[in-house]
């Protein structure tokens, strides 16, 4: 090798050009996936797993948090990849977050008492306001869709027993 040339093995702006995280939004998102898939996946095996042609209660869940887990390696990977412009995580909206989150717990408690279709709707209304261009009627109108589609889906195709509206 000739004196002054870079010796390969002591090219560390290469390694670290290539480890270095662009899209650290893509890195959040796929760490996340990689965690709640492995805490699926290793929760599962506590189940009986079964095998292809009879599943256990574990299989489908440990297949399901496999599959997550392995998804969120290749985009957490590809969040370093070369040639992708650099894409920094913005601040997180926790009044969005517990909208959201609150609007969940919203309907667990209210779909015993007032049923499936003011339960979608009161859900809907609260979890909209989480949109930094919230529109009263456009969440009205998702809501009247999204309840139709459950009613139909559940209520009628599958036959599920269960509150569609309140029973005074």
């Amino acid at each position: 090798m000739p004196p002054g040339s870079p010796c390969p093995a002591r090219d560390v702006q290469g390694a670290a050009d290539f480890m270095q995280i662009r899209d650290h939004k893509d890195f959040a998102l796929g760490s996340a996936c990689l965690a709640i898939g492995a805490v699926f996946a290793l929760t599962a095996t506590s189940y009986n797993l079964g095998t292809a042609s009879k599943m256990g209660p574990g299989y489908f869940p440990f297949v399901l948090g496999t599959l997550l887990a392995i998804a969120g390696a290749v985009i957490a990977v590809r969040s370093a990849a070369g040639g992708k412009a650099l894409r920094r995580l913005e601040r997180v909206d926790l009044k969005a977050g517990l909208l959201v989150l609150g609007s969940i717990c919203l309907f667990a408690v209210l779909f015993d008492d007032i049923g499936l279709v003011l339960a979608i709707v009161g859900a809907v209304l609260l979890s909209s306001r989480a949109a930094p261009d919230y529109s009263l009627k456009q969440a009205l109108a998702a809501g009247l869709v999204l309840c139709v589609l459950c009613v139909v889906i559940f209520a009628w195709a599958l036959g599920l027993q269960m509150p569609i509206w309140p029973s005074f």
